[in-house]
């Protein structure tokens, strides 16, 4: 997996884990315009899941980080 081509976007697979129900890749991306271009192209259903799934995977990213803080302390 870390042998892919490196693109414009996509600059390297950071990391890759699975188990039996799921896989997961590490992506080290880089964001090629603006987050306001983007939000303001129309965009089909696919695409507008895809923003959805994105923000709250990054909404529990964040949740866990800030639980994870709290026992350190």
């Amino acid at each position: 997996m870390k042998s892919l081509s490196k693109s414009t976007c996509v600059r390297e697979v950071l990391s890759t884990c699975a188990d039996q129900s799921y896989l997961g890749i590490l992506l080290n991306c880089c964001l090629c315009c603006s987050l306001a271009s983007i939000l303001h192209t129309p965009s089909n259903e696919s695409c507008a899941k895809f923003f959805e799934a994105s923000v709250l995977a990054l909404e529990e990213l964040h949740q866990v980080i800030t639980l994870l803080l709290s026992f350190i302390e």
